[in-house]
C-alpha cells in the first residue's frame, strides 16, 4: 500500500504503477483529434 497525497488514504502499488499509462491512454483521442484540427492526416 502507498499513501496518497493531499490526505486521500493510499491504495496498492499495482493501481499506482498504472496510472501513468491510463492516463496517456484516455488522452490519446483528445489529441488525434487535435491534430486533424490542424490538418495531420497521416498516421
Amino acid at each position: 500500500m502507498i499513501d496518497l497525497p493531499f490526505k486521500l488514504g493510499s491504495a496498492p502499488l499495482g493501481a499506482i504503477l498504472a496510472v501513468g499509462a491510463l492516463h496517456t491512454r484516455t488522452h490519446t483521442s483528445q489529441i488525434e483529434y487535435l491534430q486533424t484540427i490542424y490538418g495531420d492526416r497521416t498516421w
